[in-house]
């Protein structure tokens, strides 16, 4: 615009063509057992078309001052969900049960929209620091899956219910998450190629997604997503950058996070409710299941640019909260225990080729460069992967061709072994 002003803008338009069918192949003695698919509309068939859309404007100013920098934006978000939810399950009776449900349970889902300010200051203190801090509001839809899981409401109303069906219904009205984030930090050159950061941060998140339970015929237990679920994240990440020269260049950073809240998982309630006696829904909050509370990420990269390159990329870091149990029950506070740590590296090299003027280059990628066994679930009575309280417990053998040992023998609670790709690319 001028010396001072520097104007950006633009849009984004996205429209979804959603089509959901899932059915239960029905064998019985009516049919000498033969595999059945149902009829569509049938309890044990849902079927589900829509067509959501969303759409984001923004314009934002970068206003350069001699002694400060300022960016100054304003973002519209809007978010047509074209579903229909369940006012109130409460009213279902027996009769109802099955869709089609009368107009008087069912309401159009509302459009849902957000104006979220953002600023940014950049303050110079030397000739190589700043102090910058930033303030701004995010808008993030729920997941499709949430919106619209079990779409036609194949509401449990009886203990005889197809298996596909579940006990929790979607619900197309929930409520965008919404996150205000604070950050503030320093960045500092120390030498020519090496700078610090600092930077600490806070989030607020709103309207997290939860569960409402409800008791119908028989005190069969179903619940329908809600927004109810808060949390919040803060901490601080030290960084320092050397930038390539003389053949290498290197990153290291810290992070130290706290993130707690009232619940991690959307089924949170749902589940507790099912407990012989059920369990009470927080009152306090509780480490949330992404809670890492300390990352060291570190980058190492060398060579000759246009002969041959090589880097590391390594991530050290705590483990994640888990829940303590024993057969199922729970033996401890929600998250109250940490899973193993995690470390992992891996390795790039390319070598470039001059042939007679075109180019070749030939990599190698190392995934998990020293095949390391990380821990990333566990079992709830050892807080670790490899075994179980189970396996001392005197029971039956489980019914198929595994051994006892076997089936609880989880390979998918570790992380990939070592991965080693090898290709070329020429260019001509």
């Amino acid at each position: 615009m001028d010396q001072v002003n520097q104007f950006k803008t633009g849009l984004e338009f996205q429209y979804h063509n959603l089509d959901y069918e899932d059915f239960q192949i029905v064998i019985d003695a009516a049919n000498d057992f033969k595999p059945v698919i149902p009829q569509k509309g049938a309890f044990n068939f849902n079927s589900y078309s829509s067509n959501p859309f969303q759409f984001a404007y923004y314009i934002q100013d970068k206003i350069e001052l001699d002694y400060l920098v300022i960016n100054v934006g304003l973002r519209f978000d809007y978010f047509e969900p074209d579903g229909e939810y369940l006012k109130d399950p409460n009213r279902i009776n027996l009769l109802e049960g099955q869709p089609p449900f009368p107009d008087s349970l069912l309401n159009k889902a509302e459009s849902k929209y957000q104006l979220s300010p953002r600023i940014g200051l950049s303050y110079p203190i030397t000739d190589r620091g700043a102090i910058h801090i930033s303030y701004g509001h995010f808008f993030q839809i729920p997941p499709f899956e949430n919106l619209y899981r079990n779409p036609n409401f194949r509401i449990p109303l009886t203990g005889d219910f197809p298996s596909n069906v579940g006990n929790t219904i979607g619900n197309a009205d929930l409520e965008p998450q919404q996150t205000i984030m604070y950050e503030i930090g320093l960045q500092q050159g120390l030498t020519d190629e090496l700078g610090l950061t600092l930077t600490g941060y806070y989030k607020d998140i709103r309207n997290l997604l939860s569960t409402e339970i409800y008791i119908k015929n028989e005190f069969r237990k179903f619940s329908k997503l809600v927004n109810k679920d808060y949390g919040a994240v803060k901490g601080f990440t030290i960084s320092l950058e050397k930038r390539f020269g003389n053949g290498f260049g290197a990153t290291l950073d810290y992070t130290y996070q706290v993130a707690k809240g009232n619940a991690s998982d959307p089924n949170d309630a749902f589940d507790k409710a099912q407990a012989n006696p059920p369990i009470e829904t927080n009152k306090q909050l509780v480490p949330l299941n992404w809670d890492r509370t300390h990352s060291l990420n570190f980058t190492f990269t060398g060579g000759i640019p246009g002969d041959y390159i090589a880097s590391m990329v390594g991530r050290l870091g705590s483990g994640l909260p888990y829940t303590p149990s024993l057969q199922n029950q729970r033996t401890g506070l929600e998250n109250s225990d940490n899973r193993p740590g995690i470390f992992n590296v891996d390795f790039y090299i390319t070598k470039y080729f001059d042939l007679g003027g075109n180019k070749l280059s030939v990599f190698l990628k190392v995934y998990n460069l020293f095949d390391t066994a990380n821990e990333l679930d566990v079992f709830g009575d050892t807080g670790r992967a490899g075994y179980t309280l189970e396996l001392t417990r005197n029971q039956e053998p489980p019914r198929g061709v595994n051994t006892l040992q076997e089936f609880f023998t989880r390979p998918d609670f570790y992380s990939a072994p070592r991965q080693m790709i090898l290709g070329a690319t020429f260019t001509f």
